[in-house]
């Protein structure tokens, strides 16, 4: 602690006072000018709000999916094109008298424009969303005015925004509607068509054409046993024709009761004879009865004619029989012909029906996917037309003004306070450390503790600076000339404040309005 001389250092920091005055004057007066000549910046602010759907999400769906930020980023995008800013700044002539170029002019409008978002909730509770726009610009009510500006195009890229995708939706599926209805009404006409076409070949009447088909194969196996029995009869009539036996009948009417029997049995022998065979026990039965009863009959008298066999009516009934089934015959070949053919037409469409049926089926699925598409696009479509009807009426997410931008009453920067303070603690900082360089440089010994510390002797008594007359003057000039330096700087920052920032009386009228020493005079007065 004895080496810490404060009298020593406070000593040489008076000895060294002309510098640090003169340092600490000239930077402190420097910042001071730079204070007071920087121009002016005034930053105007708008606060816009965005509003939720004004109808709820339970009764009609907004179409706009897209959050506000998202909203904001791509406005904020649009406005900030190269387009838009030289279009504003060419309207309110932001930097006139500046020659600038449009890149130049450009980087100057994006940096004096900010977007900035405000959210009043949290991540787990979303509040309401809000975000400010403003512009920063050397005279207030050119802040305000581009900032309001700013403020429109805010609101009208907004609406338009949300309108033009409400209606690029609703146009995206009133067009998928009209493809899905052309699509539905082409399937239609093509399964019309084959339906049409393969009528007779047709899915649904499949087990009806088969059975169809089973029934004329019966009436085919039916037919074919019946010419068959017939082709028989025929040969046995033919047959029988030629029976030795058919002579002796005639067409005379037996007038004795045993000549009727005799007449019944012959007629039953040429019936029996057309089924049966000669051996068969029936026809012989017959013969032998025949001839019994003809064995009792009276010879036939002298000089009677014999019977004509042409004029014999079993002949005749034989004969008749015999066309009867050839003309049945010839009905069951037409038959046959035609069941034949129906058979062949039924066999082909029931083997064309398998392919029908696939062609069909995968037409009815088609039919059936576009028709659930149809049904889900005319869905959406109808949510498309009131989500486009929610944001041309303005019932939708919406932007609204909260605070008009209007001009600042002081401007935003520059800080002149900071800046003359810091200029003034960079002034004595930089004074402080001359005084202390050039004692640094300065190897004088001028304590009695450095001779000791050096030489190693003790030091009895210390003998004062005595100055000189010539020293006392040249101590008062450098004295007189720093003052005249302070003043003359004060002077010239007075001169600048009253001629680039402020008048000298408004200013004080500022400081008698902030102080209130305003009221006091006027009450003096």
């Amino acid at each position: 602690m004895n080496s810490l001389d404060l009298k020593y250092y406070f000593s040489i920091f008076w000895r060294r006072m002309p510098w640090f005055l003169v340092v600490a004057s000239i930077i402190t007066g420097i910042g001071l000018a730079i204070a007071m000549l920087l121009p002016p910046t005034y930053r105007s602010q708008a606060l816009i709000l965005v509003e939720s759907q004004q109808i709820s999400d339970d009764l009609i769906n907004a179409t706009v999916d897209v959050n506000a930020i998202e909203v904001i980023q791509v406005i904020e995008r649009r406005l900030t094109t190269r387009s838009n800013l030289l279009d504003i700044a060419n309207r309110f002539e932001v930097f006139t008298g500046e020659d600038l170029s449009a890149s130049q002019t450009v980087e100057r409008m994006r940096a004096a424009t900010e977007f900035t978002q405000i959210s009043s909730g949290t991540e787990r509770r979303p509040g309401a969303n809000a975000f400010s726009i403003s512009f920063t610009s050397g005279s207030p009510q050119l802040s305000a005015d581009i900032a309001n500006e700013f403020v429109t195009l805010i609101l009208e890229e907004n609406a338009r925004l949300r309108t033009d995708r409400a209606g690029e939706t609703a146009e995206f599926f009133r067009q998928q509607v009209r493809d899905l209805g052309q699509e539905l009404t082409r399937l239609e006409g093509e399964i019309l068509s084959i339906k049409n076409t393969t009528e007779s070949a047709q899915p649904d009447s499949l087990e009806y054409r088969r059975n169809q088909l089973g029934l004329v194969q019966e009436r085919l196996l039916g037919l074919e046993r019946e010419e068959t029995a017939l082709r028989e009869q025929i040969t046995l009539l033919r047959t029988t024709l030629e029976n030795p036996d058919l002579a002796s009948l005639t067409s005379q009417t037996p007038a004795t009761p045993l000549e009727r029997e005799i007449a019944q049995l012959e007629r039953a022998l040429v019936q029996q004879s057309a089924v049966f065979s000669d051996s068969n026990p029936n026809i012989i039965a017959l013969r032998a009865r025949i001839d019994a009863l003809r064995a009792t009959l009276p010879s036939v008298a002298p000089g009677l004619p014999a019977a004509d066999p042409d004029e014999n009516p079993v002949v005749t009934q034989v004969r008749l029989q015999i066309d009867q089934a050839e003309g049945r015959l010839l009905s069951i070949e037409q038959q046959v012909a035609a069941l034949e053919d129906e058979a062949a037409n039924l066999t082909e469409t029931i083997q064309a029906t398998p392919a029908n049926e696939m062609q069909l089926n995968v037409l009815d699925r088609n039919y059936s996917n576009l028709t659930q598409q149809y049904a889900l696009a005319r869905r959406k479509l109808s949510e498309a037309n009131q989500g486009e009807q929610l944001e041309l009426r303005g019932r939708g997410e919406r932007f609204s003004i909260i605070e008009q931008a209007s001009p600042p009453e002081s401007p935003e920067s520059p800080n002149r306070p900071i800046i003359a303070a810091g200029a003034a603690g960079v002034g004595m900082a930089l004074g402080l450390g001359l005084i202390v360089l050039l004692e640094f440089l300065n190897p004088a010994v001028r304590r009695p503790v450095e001779i000791t510390r050096k030489l190693n002797i003790p030091v009895f008594e210390t003998i004062p600076l005595i100055r000189t007359t010539g020293e006392r003057r040249k101590r008062a000039a450098v004295w007189a000339v720093l003052g005249m330096i302070v003043v003359l700087s004060m002077l010239g920052l007075i001169y600048a404040v009253h001629t680039y920032y402020l008048p000298l009386d408004l200013i004080l009228q500022k400081i008698l309005s902030v102080t209130g020493l305003s009221d006091v005079l006027g009450l003096i007065g």
